[in-house]
């Protein structure tokens, strides 16, 4: 945001949870009526829930090994930044 010239604290689109709800409400143009909207919104969570769990069970499963917290942690980002970046091109709809 700082680089763009906006403030960090102003609200914007660009989180993933947004992303993937924005991405699914693509693929389903004719969802306009408030259920299917929160129906849609609804649908975010296990992306999220899954992303968390994937990030906490090596912290789990690797609590004693500090390397292993590192290596797992840098390939997390890793993976995430390329997740992001895949989620903001355009979907072939």
């Amino acid at each position: 945001k700082i680089i763009q010239g906006k403030s960090p604290g102003q609200p914007d689109r660009m989180h993933m949870h947004q992303v993937i709800y924005m991405r699914l409400r693509r693929a389903q143009a004719n969802a306009s009526d408030p259920a299917s909207l929160t129906r849609l919104n609804s649908r975010v969570a296990p992306f999220g829930w899954l992303i968390t769990f994937v990030c906490a069970l090596p912290a789990v499963v690797f609590w004693r090994e500090s390397r292993w917290l590192v290596t797992t942690s840098l390939i997390f980002c890793v993976a995430y930044s390329l997740l992001y970046r895949q989620m903001l091109k355009p979907s072939p709809v």
